[in-house]
Parts: structure tokens; C-alpha cells; sequence
């Protein structure tokens, strides 16, 4: 959330590592969604008023509007810019087993990394990227409720029923 643009994505690599097993993260195997709000207040406390500017699907852009002109900010005006980048890889059932296996030996340590180039107010900041690591659990899912109001948007995308 901000005041600047995002007028540029483009995913280079990533994996997820679960214990000893590797999920590569290729291109034309993920889909990759934008999601802007423009008036969205400091605290990010709406969950509507999202645009899809991108979307691509397994290597393919179907949508690309991020570089389109966003309306002016003025130093009194309490709406930003509020993105969301989705980057989604869909698991079969093999790869489901895998993790299970990981799961079962105690493997539970894991590792998330996505690499990316993105260009914010026209500059390109190549070579970004993001780690994580977190490990499997199998106790009860965090309550949504617990989640701050600037997830709004992903509670409603991918936890409601």
C-alpha cells in the first residue's frame, strides 16, 4: 500500500522446498493476478472497490493494464494504492503425496522463494524477491477473524466457503 504505481511484474523463478522435497515454480506453470484499489485508506480496512490490471495464466498474458495512468494523489487526499499480487501454483496428486510423505517422516521444515523483476513509479527494481520459511503444521487453521483488516481482500479470495 502506497502512493506509487506498480507498473510492471514479471516473475523470473521461485520453489517451495517441503523437508526434502522441491516444487519447482515455472512460469508456464503458475498463474500470476494484480489486483489494484485506489482508494483504499491507511489502515487497508476495505475488502472491495479491486480491479484485476494482470493476469497470466501458464505463460500467457491475458490481461495487462498496470501501466495505465492512476488518478493523482494530493498531499490531503487519505486514499492510496492498494495491490495484491496472487501467484498461484495448482498441486497434483503426486505432489500431494510427496508432501504427505514430508509430513509423515517429520519433515516439516519448509522454505518458499519467488524471484521477480518489478517496476514501481517507472524505475525497474530487478532482481527483487521474497523468503519464507515456515514449517507444517497440523493443529487448527488460524480463525480469519484474527486475520488484520488489509487481508480483507485475500479472506474473501480464498478462505470464504
Amino acid at each position: 500500500m502506497g502512493d506509487y504505481q506498480i507498473a510492471g511484474f514479471e516473475f523470473n523463478n521461485g520453489n517451495i522446498l517441503i523437508g526434502d522435497y522441491e516444487i519447482l515454480l515455472k512460469r508456464d506453470e503458475i498463474n500470476i493476478s494484480v489486483y489494484l484499489n485506489e482508494t483504499e485508506d491507511e489502515d487497508g480496512s476495505s475488502d472491495s472497490g479491486f480491479n484485476l490490471v494482470y493476469l497470466e495464466e501458464n505463460g500467457g498474458i491475458l490481461t495487462s493494464k498496470m501501466d495505465e495512468p492512476l488518478a493523482i494523489k494530493h498531499s490531503s487526499d487519505e486514499n492510496i494504492n492498494h495491490y495484491y499480487i496472487f501467484i498461484e501454483r495448482f498441486l497434483n496428486k503426486d505432489e500431494f503425496k510427496e508432501i504427505i510423505n514430508e509430513y509423515e517422516k517429520g519433515n516439516v521444515y519448509s522454505r518458499l522463494s519467488i524471484w521477480y523483476d518489478i517496476t514501481i513509479d517507472n524505475e525497474l527494481e530487478s532482481g527483487s524477491g521474497m523468503l519464507d520459511d515456515f514449517e507444517l503444521y497440523d493443529g487448527p487453521a488460524i480463525d480469519p477473524a484474527w486475520f488484520p483488516p488489509n487481508l480483507n481482500f485475500f479472506k474473501a479470495r480464498y478462505l470464504q466457503e
